[in-house]
């Protein structure tokens, strides 16, 4: 509605609408000063109930009223045209602040920390979690679920798996049992496949693209490691005859598989093209164990946790490595460019220093902690730590930016890819709020 449409609907006789209140609003009073002129004196309505005024007073009572009224509107008004102004110019010159997390916490009015916006899923025993672009996935012995970022169930469905685990991309979760013979996926829209396995599945992966690796146990061999593509077909596999597989992952574009083996030699790993079935490249490690791998970003590379270092390992080109300097591994997280650890002076809980490395192993800090490490979380140049008492943000140079001390009685943390921090317990998560 503009000035001009305003203007029609006030002259509209129906409405009656007294004419004082089409008056100007009456200018404030100050004092006289000597030499001055007077100033006429608005007539004061006298102090009376609205039944016992005159026609007249009720009218110049009303009008007054209404030029009160639309006064502390047209205010009101300015005052929130300038706020939403402000708010879109940051909006515009602090992309990186004004994002969905930063904003939700922005509008929470008078929320400050804590949890809120819980949601359930079912208990049972040797839970597993992974979060699956904003939908988290949850898999114990009893059952296998899929929750969207509302909470709302996307897939359910009992598990079978004696020790289950689960792993997953932006857009699929993949649930698995170690020692069981299938495997099932779910998809963000709810559609999930089982699928028979070559054996009893040693590790799984799946990769962005929705490639899914798996390693298996094999009669006359130490395992067999086999390649599906999206439709789960498989398109590869790799038998091992010298080595047990601990891990295996796609890399270089899921064109390259790299599988982890151990023998009594020590550990190595190995590349091998899927397309052509070639061995490009074999690094071994003896006398050393190393228990995952992780596919690196950039190029075609894995990094491989070991017990006494952190190595990074490309197809072709120079290996880097960190070593733990005698101290003792006690929790980690490994992006695609990125590696944190939590190391001890001894193997029972007491302090530990937290190291963040690049994906080139390079240090970009490192922070002394003297709580008890309940879990560790980190991504996009962030991580997440959470004490029995207190929950701690860092920046990857290991620097505080947040922390809230409460008594933390979650199991585990994760910070997910928007920021979020989310709380796990047995049957429900919630999301945490800083102050």
């Amino acid at each position: 509605m503009n000035g001009d449409d305003i203007e029609e609907l006030l002259k509209d006789e129906s409405l009656n609408i007294p004419e004082e209140a089409f008056a100007p609003a009456e200018e404030p009073r100050r004092e006289q000063k000597d030499g001055e002129k007077g100033h006429k004196e608005k007539k004061k309505l006298p102090h009376k109930k609205t039944s016992e005024m005159t026609d007249a007073e009720l009218r110049e009572y009303l009008a007054d009223k209404a030029r009160k009224k639309s006064a502390r509107r047209s205010i009101f008004t300015a005052l929130l045209t300038t706020f939403l102004i402000i708010i879109a110019i940051l909006a515009v010159e602090n992309r990186d602040v004004f994002t969905k997390s930063n904003l939700r916490r922005v509008f929470s009015f008078g929320r400050g920390s804590g949890t809120y916006e819980a949601f359930t899923y079912e208990s049972g025993s040797k839970q597993s979690f992974h979060m699956c672009g904003d939908k988290l996935a949850v898999i114990s012995s009893s059952s296998m679920q899929l929750l969207g970022a509302n909470g709302a169930t996307v897939f359910r469905q009992a598990s079978p798996f004696d020790s289950p685990a689960v792993t997953g991309n932006e857009k699929q979760a993949l649930f698995y049992g170690i020692g069981a013979e299938y495997i099932f996926t779910a998809d963000s829209d709810g559609s999930s496949r089982q699928m028979s396995t070559n054996g009893k599945i040693l590790s799984a992966f799946i990769s962005e693209n929705g490639y899914i690796a798996v390693a298996t146990e094999q009669t006359g061999y130490k395992a067999l490691v086999t390649v599906y593509n999206p439709d789960l077909t498989a398109v590869y596999e790799w038998w091992s005859g010298t080595g047990y597989v601990l891990d295996a992952c796609l890399t270089g574009g899921d064109r390259y598989l790299a599988v982890l083996t151990i023998s009594d030699a020590g550990s190595a790993v190995k590349f091998l093209d899927i397309r052509t079935g070639d061995l490009c490249s074999e690094q071994s490690f003896p006398g050393e164990l190393f228990i995952e791998l992780k596919a690196t970003k950039s190029s075609a590379g894995v990094t491989a946790l070991g017990d006494e270092e952190v190595v990074y390992i490309p197809m072709t080109g120079s290996i880097r490595s960190y070593s733990y300097e005698g101290k003792y591994l006690s929790d980690f997280v490994m992006g695609e460019d990125f590696t944190v650890l939590c190391l001890s002076e001894t193997r029972a809980a007491g302090e530990v220093e937290i190291i963040s490395l690049g994906e080139n192993l390079t240090e970009t800090g490192r922070v002394g902690y003297n709580e008890t490490l309940v879990d560790i979380s980190a991504g996009d140049g962030k991580i997440l730590v959470m004490g029995a008492g207190s929950l701690t943000l860092m920046n990857k140079k290991c620097e505080e930016t947040e922390r809230s001390d409460r008594l933390m009685t979650a199991s585990s943390v994760i910070l997910t890819d928007s920021g979020d921090v989310l709380l796990l317990h047995s049957y429900y998560a919630s999301l945490f709020y800083f102050d």
